[in-house]
């Protein structure tokens, strides 16, 4: 029996050692433990960069992988600068705390000159084909890069788009996290977490979750 993060669920975390990944990275961040229906995990954690920037976080057999969170979401759906600066500030751009952290990150794709869902593919599918063991695969940089959104974001919902408002939901808790509008969740409490049972010898396929309970079928 495991104690495990709960499922599918963004917390907002403050820890002093986040810190220490890189220059002026910020003790916040938003973490959420992805799993899919066949019990596949990925946990994907968003950091908060002291200039404004946002940096999402993956783990690929034990190493961390860190890319700008705006390739991500261009990579994700085909969309504007334009529009996903009004998805994020929603109405609050007389708050130039949240409108200012958003043109930052639309810079961050500016300065990479990615400006489509395309190129922003191309972008990792080229970086992390080695990583994904398909460096002699026939498969395009595009659908590599596809591969890696598939089984790396949010792999609990399968469309794309479903994807992309995931991540802009994970943001906006990150931003009011900072801005001190909402306090860290309790990591010590019992309700942001769930029992895994599991049996060594026991098969998926033998398995059924309840409620984040994994228990093995009689």
């Amino acid at each position: 029996m495991l104690m495990v993060q709960k499922r599918n669920y963004p917390l907002g975390i403050t820890r002093g050692r986040f810190i220490e990944r890189g220059v002026n990275y910020s003790p916040h961040a938003v973490q959420m433990r992805c799993v899919r229906e066949d019990f596949y995990s990925q946990t994907l954690t968003l950091h908060y960069i002291n200039d404004g920037a946002i940096s999402p976080r993956v783990t690929h057999r034990k190493q961390e992988f860190l890319i700008p969170v705006i390739v991500i979401m261009k990579a994700l759906v085909e969309t504007s600068d334009k529009q996903i600066y009004h998805r994020l500030v929603r109405g609050e751009s007389a708050r130039s705390d949240v409108s200012d952290r958003v043109e930052v990150l639309l810079r961050a794709s500016q300065k990479m000159s990615l400006y489509t869902r395309e190129e922003c593919l191309i972008y990792l599918g080229s970086r992390f084909r080695v990583v994904l063991g398909l460096a002699n695969s026939p498969l395009s940089d595009i659908e590599v890069g596809d591969v890696f959104i598939k089984d790396f974001i949010c792999v609990h919902v399968p469309n794309s788009m479903d994807k992309f408002n995931v991540l802009c939901l994970m943001i906006e808790k990150l931003y009011a996290l900072v801005a001190g509008e909402i306090p860290p969740d309790n990591l010590d409490s019992l309700i942001n977490f769930c029992l895994l049972y599991t049996s060594d010898a026991a098969d998926d396929l033998l398995c059924v979750d309840l409620g984040g309970r994994r228990i093995i079928k009689k």
